[in-house]
């Protein structure tokens, strides 16, 4: 990193890491077709994804306390 001067009120910072979480619960395209009534293979074919996670109530109120 260069000594370059900061303009007055910047401070100088540094990422030394970054992480993922995902949640434990998988919904397939497959279950969603089914949830939407909608034909088998819908939701795959035009959002080109096959599952997500998804959080439930627990997990989005232990992320909003972090």
């Amino acid at each position: 990193m260069s000594d370059t001067t900061l303009p007055q009120g910047l401070v100088p910072l540094k990422i030394i890491s970054t992480g993922i979480a995902l949640p434990d619960r998988r919904v397939t395209s497959a279950e969603l077709d089914v949830r939407l009534n909608k034909p088998a293979g819908y939701v795959e074919s035009r959002s080109g994804i096959i599952y997500r996670h998804h959080a439930d109530d627990r997990a989005r109120d232990k992320r909003v306390r972090w």
